[in-house]
Parts: C-alpha cells; sequence; structure tokens
C-alpha cells in the first residue's frame, strides 16, 4: 500500500511544481467496498499523507471543480493557490 502512494506521487501529472492527483471516483466493485469500508480509506490517505509530508510537499483535499481551476491557473502561470476556492483558498488536509 506504502509503494501505490509512493508511485501515486512519483507519476502525478505536474505542471510547474505543482502535482495533482485524482483519489477518488464515485463506485467501486462490490468486491472492493468491504475493504474499503473497513478502514482501507483510512489506511490509503494515510499513506498518501505520510508520502507527502516524505517529500516536504502540502497535501490538499479539493473538489474537481477547485483541482479544475488549480490546473487552469497553473497551465496559465498563475498562482494555483488562488483559485481553489471563492475566497482564493484551498484548504489543507488534516485527516483525522
Amino acid at each position: 500500500a506504502a509503494y501505490r502512494a509512493r508511485r501515486w506521487a512519483d507519476l502525478a501529472p505536474q505542471i510547474g511544481e505543482d502535482r495533482f492527483l485524482k483519489l477518488h471516483t464515485h463506485g467501486a466493485q462490490e468486491g472492493n467496498a468491504k475493504m474499503l469500508l473497513e478502514g482501507g480509506l483510512d489506511q490509503l490517505f494515510a499513506l498518501l499523507q505520510a508520502e507527502c509530508r516524505r517529500r516536504g510537499w502540502e497535501l490538499r483535499y479539493v473538489t474537481a471543480w477547485q483541482m479544475r481551476q488549480a490546473v487552469l491557473a497553473a497551465a496559465e502561470g498563475r498562482d494555483p493557490e488562488q483559485s481553489g476556492t471563492d475566497d482564493g483558498s484551498s484548504p489543507p488536509c488534516n485527516p483525522a
């Protein structure tokens, strides 16, 4: 599982110094539901947070719209930090 988090970080699309990962989607195969709902998602987010910490990266969780806005801003050379939410901020993630 830690290997997967490292690979996601290694292979994430990048614009400048910003990397973009989509970690969640709607729906899952029934065979994966138990694993995901009984700690698998918590472990996934903890491993990703640890990997980002190891690399000195700040991990943020945003909506698909906020990510789109950040990607467009980065591609246009604008500060993606100013495109995440209505007030210009993207809240940092601190998973429990």
